[in-house]
């Protein structure tokens, strides 16, 4: 099957979304990564369609003073900006009520697509994306203890912040002796602000399943039903999720000695954990320890080969150690395992990302630096990033481009200055001709 957005082909019909162009009957079929990049143009569209109403009630109302279109359109881009603040506040909500339950909290993840803006505050990580349209609080819960209660707080914690909203903008209303205004008016904070939080309201309590970039996720109605249905085996077995938050958390921060901390006392509840020892060889990959971080890639892929999602992460995994160990007679694994992984999943970013390594110590560098590229642009982890870009370097170093050598070094240099293939970087000389 074929995608229709970028011409990836797989046998995994299973992953294929399928859907509708804008206006037309015709149904088409994304690979997973264009599906979520069909998604986000809509809603980008939509979003800043209703912030440039003002620019077209401006045009209105000079062409027909007093009409009811101008203040329709100014409302209608407030309730734009409203509803920006709103699901910012709601995420904020369930962040202080998993503080109040005695949660860890990781980060509030605000819209969607690539990173826009990042910074910590409070104690945990804020993050907004380039198109303001929904929002998530990542948290979990330390202990069992009261697990459904406590739970069930963090979880409307986010309506709740959308109620105060409401009933503030009424008692506002009040306070200043006047009632709520019509759109077709006059401009309508009041309205708007009810307008905006009463639909996140309740398309947040009425239980259904919302299609993101990370599958299908559980709005908080849902999730409330899940919470006192779950069994008590599945309960225990979920508390693994505050271990993963705060060792990837630390890991963001670059406290590599605190994260290996946090992941032994992880490992000590949740022994043999495949996604906590996953974990482990990734931060003894971010020390430059790829050798043992391959030893336990290949003891989970003897592990768990009978699941395809490990099995096939696992040969990516392996492959990129086999890159960064950067023994030639581990080449042709590095060749085999990125080979099968990009086969299987064509549109995964660290998949293209490795097999371009490898295709670039293969010596195909114009296929190498077409994946590269294509991984660069896809993913948004810097540490990722900063890896593609050195490989990129080299690339262009072996094809005889001293300064785009330099430059893509310089690139991930800014991106992880502990990037381990800085080392790497070739000392060309000024003089080097690029090939053509």
């Amino acid at each position: 099957m074929k995608c229709d957005g970028c011409a990836i082909e797989s046998t995994r019909e299973e992953f294929f979304k399928t859907a509708r162009r804008s206006f037309r009957r015709k149904l088409l079929r994304f690979c997973p990564v264009c599906h979520i990049r069909h998604e986000e143009g809509v809603h980008r569209a939509a979003f800043w369609l209703g912030v440039g109403m003002p620019i077209f009630a401006i045009v209105m109302t000079s062409i027909s003073p007093g009409t009811m279109i101008g203040p329709l359109m100014w409302n209608v881009a407030l309730f734009q900006i409203v509803l920006v603040f709103s699901t910012l506040a709601h995420e904020v909500g369930h962040a202080l009520a998993a503080r109040l339950a005695g949660f860890y909290v990781s980060h509030i993840e605000v819209g969607l697509g690539r990173k826009f803006l990042e910074f910590r505050l409070w104690g945990f990580r804020w993050l907004f994306r380039a198109v303001p349209v929904g929002g998530m609080a990542h948290a979990a819960p330390r202990d069992a203890r009261w697990w459904r209660l406590r739970m069930t707080l963090f979880i409307l914690g986010g309506p709740a912040a959308n109620v105060l909203l409401i009933i503030g903008a009424w008692i506002f209303a009040t306070f200043r002796d006047a009632p709520p205004s019509g759109m077709l008016h006059d401009i309508a904070p009041v309205t708007v602000v009810v307008l905006a939080n009463a639909p996140l309201l309740i398309y947040s309590l009425w239980p259904h399943e919302a299609r993101s970039s990370r599958g299908n996720l559980a709005n908080d109605g849902l999730l409330i039903w899940r919470t006192w249905h779950l069994k008590r085996d599945d309960i225990a077995g979920s508390l693994v999720a505050v271990v993963l938050y705060e060792v990837q958390e630390l890991r963001h921060q670059g406290k590599l000695d605190a994260a290996d901390a946090c992941l032994d006392r992880g490992l000590q509840r949740f022994p043999s954990h495949p996604t906590l020892e996953t974990l482990r060889g990734i931060l003894l990959f971010d020390r430059g320890l790829a050798e043992d971080s391959r030893r336990i890639w290949i003891r989970l892929l003897g592990r768990y080969s009978g699941d395809e999602q490990v099995r096939f992460a696992m040969f990516n995994n392996i492959a990129y150690a086999d890159i960064l160990i950067g023994d030639p007679d581990l080449l042709w694994e590095a060749d085999a395992g990125s080979r099968l992984a990009l086969e299987r999943q064509p549109w995964m970013a660290a998949f293209k990302g490795t097999r371009g390594m490898v295709l670039v110590e293969l010596g195909d560098l114009d296929a190498g630096l077409k994946l590269l590229h294509e991984a660069f642009h896809e993913q948004d982890d810097k540490k990722n990033q900063a890896l593609d870009a050195c490989y990129i370097g080299i690339a262009h170093s072996r094809g005889g481009d001293a300064e785009q050598c330099r430059s893509f070094f310089a690139l991930a240099r800014r991106l992880d200055p502990g990037c381990c293939v800085l080392a790497r970087e070739p000392r060309l000389s000024a003089s080097a001709v690029k090939l053509v």
